[in-house]
């Protein structure tokens, strides 16, 4: 065999090796940070704590999240974002409550955060009875990468809320 045709077949067998033992594998879906809204049921005029979490943050150099969400403001109000027991907790945080309907929240810090949790917590209130999803208009982190996949929660007002999953 020639030189070069050697070096063809090490070169070859050194990416093959690479590729067995994961040295060029492209990261998998299940790697990409995921946001989610829980399900929740409630009472109508009852106010209950809902942390929207995020999932895959560690490593990611996440220093800010922006997110906009969506919902029927028949069947729920939000009534305040806030940041103790979250990743937001010591950044600057702003939420834009005013349009019935609509949140809009915006949060920024000078450390990335470590890992994963709760990266706020929404205060909502039980409106008329009915279901409203709790849908993602929009979630970025660091005005770009990394992307995140997004669930969105489901929130039920109901009378009787007894038995019902919180």
């Amino acid at each position: 065999m020639s030189p070069r045709r050697r070096f063809a077949f090490a070169v070859r067998a050194g990416l093959l090796l690479l590729l067995v033992a994961g040295g060029l594998a492209v990261p998998d879906a299940e790697a990409q940070p995921t946001v989610r809204v829980p399900d929740t049921t409630i009472a109508p005029s009852e106010t209950v704590q809902v942390p929207i979490r995020a999932d895959g943050l560690a490593g990611r150099e996440v220093l800010s999240w922006q997110f906009d969400l969506r919902y029927d403001p028949a069947v729920l109000d939000t009534v305040t974002v806030g940041a103790r027991g979250t990743l937001a907790e010591g950044r600057r945080m702003t939420a834009n409550t005013t349009r019935p309907g609509r949140l809009s929240v915006a949060v920024a810090g000078t450390a990335p955060v470590t890992s994963g949790g709760r990266l706020v917590v929404l205060r909502l209130r039980g409106g008329r009875a009915g279901t409203t999803a709790v849908a993602w208009e929009a979630m970025q982190f660091n005005e770009g990468p990394p992307a995140a996949r997004t669930h969105d929660g489901e929130v039920v007002v109901a009378s009787d809320t007894s038995g019902a999953p919180r």
